[in-house]
């Protein structure tokens, strides 16, 4: 999809765009990203048909829609994200239907997988699951003391444990692919 030095530019553009990246872009952007190439990688290993890149790209670019220029509330930033992933992807010169697919596992990854425009037979994508999947894992690798930090600064919320405790039991539910399942269990 892309060669490492535009791959190492996407990553920098991300983060540039990223509000609170020091905290965001390091503790959540960049593990899911890793983290779904990883084991996009992990499970093309099994004979399974999975693209990693496309999941490392997806997992960069799935909460694109919250940049600095833009703080969009929960709702929207999927909506804002797919345009601004399109825009990027682009100016990168990725080939269209490589676009097409990552901007598909932005789209679904709060859960919604079976918005999928590439549903087949009512199978969804393994890179839609994997995004959607890891994204919500990641919120629980995140350093304690750090998450506490973004979860303050971010949602400025007295009671920031509470908070989490909703936070963690929400993210759970998203996690739809029953090997993500087991390693959430």
């Amino acid at each position: 999809i892309l060669s490492n030095e535009k791959r190492k530019s996407l990553y920098k553009e991300v983060k540039d765009l990223t509000p609170h990246s020091d905290l965001y872009f390091t503790y959540h952007i960049e593990p899911v990203a890793r983290n779904c190439r990883m084991y996009a990688e992990r499970y093309l290993g099994t004979g399974k048909k999975i693209d990693p890149s496309v999941c490392e790209i997806a997992g960069l670019l799935h909460d694109i829609g919250y940049t600095k220029l833009y703080e969009s509330n929960e709702q929207d930033h999927i909506r804002r994200g797919v345009v601004i992933a399109e825009d990027l992807l682009s100016s990168h010169n990725v080939d269209s239907a490589y676009r097409e697919r990552i901007v598909d596992c932005i789209w679904t990854h709060d859960g919604n997988l079976e918005r999928s425009r590439f549903l087949k037979n009512n199978r969804i994508p393994l890179e839609n699951f994997f995004v959607n999947d890891i994204d919500a894992l990641c919120f629980f690798d995140w350093p304690l003391d750090k998450l506490v930090t973004f979860v303050q600064q971010r949602l400025q919320v007295v009671d920031y444990k509470i908070s989490l405790l909703k936070e963690a039991k929400k993210t759970l539910s998203y996690v739809k692919f029953p090997y993500f399942k087991f390693l959430a269990n």
